[in-house]
């Protein structure tokens, strides 16, 4: 899972230079952009879950890996 999220980190920060991001996911992909939302706010503009794990709390899909 670290792998995934630092990956997702790497591309949003250089597409963000470009503008503002908008990540889409589905499944399991919903604990990826949520933990990169919790940890790059700024870059991000919006966060859809497409049928996706939705967390309730920022912290929470820390806590269940």
């Amino acid at each position: 899972m670290e792998d995934n999220v630092s990956h997702v980190i790497d591309v949003v920060q250089r597409m963000h230079r470009h503008g503002p991001v908008v990540l889409v996911r589905h499944s399991l992909g919903g604990i990826t952009i949520g933990l990169v939302g919790n940890a790059i706010p700024e870059a991000i503009r919006r966060i859809v879950y497409i049928p996706a794990f939705c967390p309730s709390t920022p912290n929470a899909p820390a806590s269940w890996l």
